[in-house]
């Protein structure tokens, strides 16, 4: 985490407020952001916490605004947001709960954001910076470009040698025949046997068959694409995935104005296109103001162990919709 003093909102950052209408956060992803914050406002207060903390596109928080006391009912307000924003993790509100009263109370910055601290924070960080720039529309930064590979020298050839004598091919040629000749003549009964009992052997086993692929089976979506106020969805990979482990994925909502503020509720339905059984992830919930036209929200997603499934994500209320299946897995059963 780094502390810096620089203009409101500086290029590809955002509030932490901001952040969080995104959608929840993991209870790492909460620790991190506020031992970020209560380690650069404790060592340099500025006026209005809640206003003048922001989080850059690399993970970072930064602090903004002039010199001032530390807020300390700002910051405990903060903390507390945080807290109400953690996705399925008892013991990380608990926590963000117990530093918010601490801070409330008067206890030293540093002694709370000791334990804050996270084990992981250079991962951690990563996940952060990934929801920062899908809030931002941002796309990842192109990976280096491979040092070009060094200009094949061809090797010379040997010349060739001349044409042998053509009496040396003549003789070669006959001794080849000669000694098939002679073959034919000691083992003609016993090659005739062999080859007959190869073709015997070949009519009486039965012929192998060819491996044989299943195709999956088809895979409905559970709900239409569009719903008022969900003009469509989109869920997509941000790593490589396969069933049996976790998938980090981006879902991004479209919304069609003109709408009120809301909060939109999502799940995730699994379906193994072998079987058809299907299973359904939490979600969470997105919030929205009334000027939003489109929500991103960063995921993990367990995989069930199959050979192939669909992953849809699908809104509730006040308005249900579908994403088109992401499948993952072998293309056939």
């Amino acid at each position: 985490m780094v502390q810096r003093a620089e203009i409101a909102h500086p290029t590809g950052t955002l509030t932490v407020r901001r952040l969080l209408r995104v959608g929840d956060v993991t209870g790492e992803q909460a620790l991190f952001l506020a031992h970020g914050i209560v380690t650069a406002l404790g060592r340099a207060p500025v006026a209005g916490p809640a206003a003048s903390v922001l989080v850059d596109h690399h993970g970072e928080v930064l602090t903004t605004g002039p010199p001032g006391p530390l807020d300390r009912s700002g910051l405990a307000a903060l903390l507390t947001l945080l807290a109400d924003n953690v996705r399925s993790d008892e013991r990380a509100r608990r926590t963000l709960r117990d530093a918010a009263r601490d801070i409330a109370a008067g206890a030293a910055a540093p002694e709370v954001a000791s334990r804050l601290a996270g084990p992981d924070p250079e991962r951690v960080a990563a996940e952060v910076a990934v929801l920062v720039n899908a809030a931002l529309g941002r796309r990842p930064e192109p990976a280096a470009t491979p040092p070009a590979r060094a200009p094949l020298v061809p090797v010379p050839r040997r010349p060739r040698a001349g044409l042998r004598p053509l009496w040396r091919g003549l003789a070669a040629l006959a001794a080849l025949a000669a000694a098939v000749l002679l073959e034919w003549l000691l083992l003609h009964d016993r090659l005739s046997n062999d080859l007959r009992v190869l073709l015997d052997a070949g009519r009486a086993a039965p012929e192998a068959s060819a491996p044989t692929t299943v195709p999956p089976r088809p895979v409905a979506a559970p709900a239409p694409p569009s719903s008022t106020p969900v003009g469509g969805l989109d869920l997509r990979p941000l790593v490589l995935c396969a069933p049996g482990q976790s998938c980090q994925v981006r879902l991004q909502v479209d919304l069609t104005p003109p709408h009120d503020a809301l909060t939109l509720a999502w799940d995730v339905m699994i379906v193994d296109r072998c079987t058809g059984a299907q299973t359904t992830a939490p979600g969470g919930k997105l919030a929205a103001a009334a000027q939003d036209t489109r929500l991103n929200v960063v995921t993990e997603v367990p995989l069930p162990a199959a050979r192939t499934v669909a992953v849809f994500a699908v809104t509730g209320s006040p308005g249900r919709a579908s994403s088109p299946p992401l499948i993952v897995g072998s293309p056939s059963c």
